[in-house]
């Protein structure tokens, strides 16, 4: 299976179409930090992720925001950049379920 540039492309357009459709321009923080599973863990399905380990780890949408509009003005160039936008469209969800009270 394999995933083009332009299913991305035409997926964030879907994204921004409907949050502009749902007349919504910004989208409050209600909830700063998140748990996160590691990259490397997250698809292995060999073993479950220990909880006693550094498997699990908070991550902060504040840093992430803050890193990716250092990115986007070209001031830090960071590999783990695409995580951080995936935190983001998670919590993103979660605010549109929340609002909508699905």
């Amino acid at each position: 299976m394999k995933y083009t540039l332009k299913q991305l492309r035409d997926s964030f357009n879907y994204v921004e179409n409907y949050l502009k459709k749902q007349n919504i321009d910004e989208i409050e923080l209600t909830a700063d930090w998140y748990w996160n599973i590691k990259t490397t863990e997250k698809f292995n399905f060999s073993d479950v992720p220990a909880t006693d380990n550094d498997m699990i780890t908070v991550g902060s949408l504040l840093d992430d925001i803050e890193t990716l509009d250092k990115f986007i003005n070209d001031e830090v160039d960071i590999p783990c950049n695409l995580s951080r936008l995936a935190s983001i469209l998670e919590y993103l969800n979660y605010y549109i379920i929340e609002k909508n009270e699905f």
